[in-house]
């Protein structure tokens, strides 16, 4: 994995729907991620803990909800 971090472009995470899987998944992508790298999270919505775990997030990343979709992004600086 050391020859791919920091060099994602865009990251869509879209994967389990519970806790431990978002966060894994969040990790992974930030691990990736450079300045610049867009990351989107899939399933924003009401029936899934996505959205508990991204708003605990955005106390720290500055996170977008996109409208009309169920989609939250992150631009990494």
């Amino acid at each position: 994995m050391a020859d791919i971090v920091g060099s994602a472009d865009l990251v869509l995470v879209d994967g389990g729907h519970d806790i431990g899987c978002i966060t894994a998944d969040t990790e992974n992508a930030l691990s990736v991620a450079r300045p610049g790298t867009v990351i989107l999270w899939d399933d924003y919505f009401w029936l899934y803990p996505n959205v508990e775990y991204l708003e605990r997030m955005a106390q720290r990343l500055e996170l977008v909800r996109i409208s009309d979709t169920n989609l939250v992004g992150h631009m990494c600086g």
